[in-house]
């Protein structure tokens, strides 16, 4: 899939593709903060390093992208992002999209919540993503109380396009991205 190896820099953030490397107890201890993944599913069970690196697998195997941004300031890991390629399932409400991709984003620590680091993450990862012509569409499924992760995505273009009890999905067309 596109952007396997690319690094993306700006003032605030370096995005890398994501490594095995990465996956220690720091990184575990965030996956199971409670304050942090409330939102995840993920939060239903605790997690380890051995199921971490399950799931760093399984992304491989499937090829979708893992990425990990580090804040500039202090080389922390602040932010993980998956990008799959769409698969119409229960939860997503839309009509399966040509060249469509799912997006996925966890901030590993609060202090970053809504920071410079975050905000120009985001919008640095959509800018590369979109000029890449295989893919037209991203979506998202947030749950509808996750305020912060529904901000941000608003504020990056996406338009809510489903509602169910829990849940939000959200569509960010390229052509309308690229308008911006």
């Amino acid at each position: 899939m596109i952007l396997k190896n690319k690094i993306l820099k700006n003032k605030y953030i370096t995005i890398k593709p994501f490594s095995e490397k990465y996956i220690n107890t720091r990184f575990v201890r965030c996956l199971n903060n409670k304050n942090i993944n409330k939102y995840l599913t993920i939060r239903r069970e605790k997690q380890t390093i051995d199921k971490a690196k399950k799931y760093y697998e399984d992304i491989k195997k499937h090829n979708d992208c893992y990425f990990a941004i580090f804040s500039n300031k202090d080389n922390l890991l602040i932010w993980t992002i998956v990008l799959k390629k769409y698969k119409k399932n229960k939860f997503y409400k839309i009509k399966y999209i040509r060249n469509s991709f799912t997006i996925g984003f966890m901030i590993c620590y609060k202090k970053y919540f809504g920071t410079k680091e975050s905000q120009s993450s985001f919008k640095l990862f959509l800018d590369y993503i979109f000029k890449n012509p295989k893919i037209n569409y991203l979506n998202a499924g947030t749950e509808k109380d996750n305020i912060s992760s529904n901000f941000n995505l608003i504020n990056n273009g996406f338009k809510l396009v489903t509602k169910t009890n829990k849940l939000f999905i959200f569509l960010l067309e390229r052509k309308e991205f690229l308008k911006r």
